[in-house]
């Protein structure tokens, strides 16, 4: 059995149930998986980072303090998706 906590530090494709932008409504967004709780997921992603930067009147180049970590509940998922080797070695004979 495939745990999700296995997959932290990885990359998954994460489809939320509300887009991160408008015009964005069937996108799949690559994001880091950094961490798991029984509530949701905590994520880092590039386009969130950009909003909040352009939010709060930093350019894109501008460095910041810290990664941002954002937290998305399961409740407002659609799906979301990673690589696995597990499910490949299923066929190996």
């Amino acid at each position: 059995m495939m745990k999700l906590d296995e997959f932290i530090g990885e990359n998954i494709y994460l489809k939320p149930k509300i887009a991160f932008q408008a015009g964005e409504e069937h996108k799949l967004y690559p994001v880091k998986l950094s961490g798991v709780e029984l509530g949701g997921i905590w994520i880092e992603s590039e386009a969130l980072t950009l909003m909040l930067k352009k939010a709060v009147g930093l350019t894109a180049e501008q460095p910041t303090p810290k990664t941002p970590v954002f937290f998305f509940p399961y409740s407002e998922i659609y799906f979301f998706f990673v690589g696995s080797t597990q499910l490949g070695q299923e066929h190996v004979e």
